[in-house]
């Protein structure tokens, strides 16, 4: 028993060696919704949303998998707004459930690197929308600096996945499509700016 002691004191010695940092998502971000009806497109922004991610400097390669350990972003569905003014709200937030399901979130599962050349990455976690949470993969190019991480990418989702009916104005006259695409542009930084 004696001889386990130096090798599990080492090994929590080693884990608390490796720096774990939390970088914060700053306001310059954006993500924006866009989607269809049978009169006009549309689109949403999240105008403001909390959001964090965790990261780990194992070793000074520039992959990043392995390294981000956590990723969590959570936006409010009444500060989702359009440029159409408050009836579009109003039926945007009907259909995202907004008094039962105040928030839309993701949760990280896996960080992979994707197929593609560069440095883009796939994305796997666990996104709540209306209530409905659904396991997404998202392709997301990504850099990292000294003190920010930067996250791009669109991911096309529908609708009726989250068990959400698509809104519907002037008696069912126009009606919004199922397919939506939500694109991203996230800025992590270790400094709030």
């Amino acid at each position: 028993m004696k001889a386990w002691v130096p090798i599990l004191l080492g090994m929590c010695t080693l884990h608390l060696g490796i720096a774990q940092e939390i970088y914060r998502v700053v306001p310059k971000s954006t993500f924006v919704i866009e989607g269809t009806s049978s009169f006009h497109d549309w689109s949403v922004e999240a105008k403001n949303f909390d959001g964090m991610l965790e990261f780990t400097q194992k070793d000074p390669s520039e992959d990043l998998t392995g390294k981000i350990v956590d990723i969590a972003l959570d936006i409010k569905v009444d500060a989702i707004k359009s440029e159409r003014g408050k009836t579009m709200d109003d039926k945007m937030y009907k259909a995202l459930k907004k008094e039962r399901h105040p928030r839309i979130h993701f949760k990280f599962e896996e960080l992979t690197r994707s197929k593609q050349e560069g440095k883009e990455y796939v994305v796997t976690g666990i996104l709540t929308i209306a209530g409905a949470a659904r396991k997404v993969r998202i392709t997301s190019g990504m850099a990292h600096t000294d003190d920010a991480i930067h996250m791009t990418g669109k991911k096309d989702l529908k609708l009726t996945d989250f068990k959400m009916e698509p809104p519907s104005a002037m008696f069912g006259q126009i009606v919004t499509g199922d397919d939506i695409e939500v694109a991203f542009d996230l800025v992590f930084s270790k400094k709030q700016k």
